[in-house]
């Protein structure tokens, strides 16, 4: 839901919140494939901002080349993510609802790690500095 229809799944949170629900099962859960078994809060954080038009076409390319079409990773064709703002609410949302930032994707790096990185197509995303530095506030 989240890749799909950012708007319903941040409602869903939303929702989470105000019922007082532990959705930490959910939030922290590791077994996604095509998110590189990524935790909710690094599934998030690859969606947030906009792809230049050099990394979109790239990923355009290699999706076709690699993957008859299909991404190559999780939000490789999403040119113009979630901005960074409501990504921000997001992120305080999962937080509060049980999300662990130090759950592990399987490169064995967390969200604290993704924030300080740069020049990897998944943090080749413009627009979500404000976002980085959310993150960064919970370290």
């Amino acid at each position: 839901m989240l890749l799909n229809d950012p708007d319903r799944y941040h409602n869903a949170l939303k929702k989470a919140k105000t019922e007082g629900l532990d959705c930490s099962n959910i939030l922290n859960d590791t077994s996604i494939h095509h998110s590189w078994y990524s935790p909710h809060v690094l599934m998030l954080a690859y969606l947030v901002g906009d792809q230049t038009q050099e990394i979109h076409e790239e990923n355009k390319q290699k999706s076709e080349k690699y993957n008859k079409g299909i991404e190559t990773y999780w939000g490789a064709l999403i040119k113009n993510g979630i901005p960074e703002e409501k990504a921000i609410e997001m992120l305080n949302l999962m937080v509060e609802c049980g999300a662990d930032l130090r759950v592990k994707d399987f490169y064995e790096e967390d969200i604290f790690d993704w924030s300080k990185k740069s020049g990897y197509l998944s943090t080749k995303r413009i627009n979500n500095d404000k976002f980085k530095e959310e993150v960064r506030r919970f370290i």
